[in-house]
């Protein structure tokens, strides 16, 4: 079933979905029809399946059918503070680390990032239909930019912090099981300094790889994302 999140104040009677970008979507390019369902997903994670009933000329009516609460939400809050990649690249981990269930994405500048920017309003339409495709009970957050040593002062807040780089020791279950929340962190293409490893490592980051095959920053950032979240 399609699911659509909606924003604030659309909660209420979910008669009508006026998000011109919805309609066009439900009636122009799903080509759904009176008496189909749709499932919209509300700001608090909550969840109405509503039978489709008509089609106005930029908003469609909808009948609640069933209202539920989200069930797929991981339990443990994953922060990913990941270096800012090449475009494509920056996406795909949007992409893919919202589908694994990530909270948080922080883009980073380190002394080897390359990109300095990010496309903000693409990314978090990324997210959100990455969210809405992978049954999602919240879009997940997507912060402004912060240096690598901004970035380290965050992680006070988190019961965690994994730094990954090349390391003896891989990421393990014992890692993330019993911690709420983790912060992750994964650098650029061309990788972290050595002073950047040593600075985390003196702020608390536990210094850990993920195996002895190199993998791609992109790579790097979904599977520990996943990782952390289904350990």
């Amino acid at each position: 079933m399609h699911r659509f999140f909606v924003q604030d104040g659309q909660e209420a009677s979910f008669v009508s979905l006026k998000n011109p970008e919805q309609v066009h979507q439900i009636r122009d390019v799903l080509k759904l029809q009176p008496g189909e369902q749709i499932t919209l997903v509300l700001a608090n994670g909550d969840e109405a399946v509503c039978e489709i009933t008509s089609f106005g000329k930029n908003d469609l009516s909808l009948g609640v059918v069933e209202r539920r609460k989200n069930a797929a939400e991981p339990v443990r809050q994953v922060t990913l503070f990941c270096a800012v990649l090449k475009r494509d690249h920056f996406e795909l981990v949007v992409e893919k680390a919202t589908e694994a269930g990530v909270s948080v994405i922080v883009p980073v500048i380190t002394s080897r990032t390359v990109k300095l920017g990010v496309q903000e309003e693409r990314l978090k339409k990324i997210m959100r239909e990455a969210a809405e495709q992978s049954g999602r009970g919240v879009v997940p957050k997507l912060m402004p930019i912060m240096n690598f040593a901004s970035a380290l002062e965050d992680i006070k807040k988190f019961d965690d912090a994994i730094f990954f780089d090349m390391a003896k020791q891989m990421m393990a279950e014992k890692d993330v099981v019993g911690k709420k929340s983790i912060a992750l962190f994964v650098g650029p293409e061309g990788g972290w300094t050595p002073e950047e490893r040593s600075v985390a490592e003196a702020a608390g980051c536990a210094i850990r790889s993920l195996g002895p095959l190199t993998l791609r920053s992109e790579t790097a950032a979904i599977v520990a994302t996943y990782n952390a979240i289904h350990f």
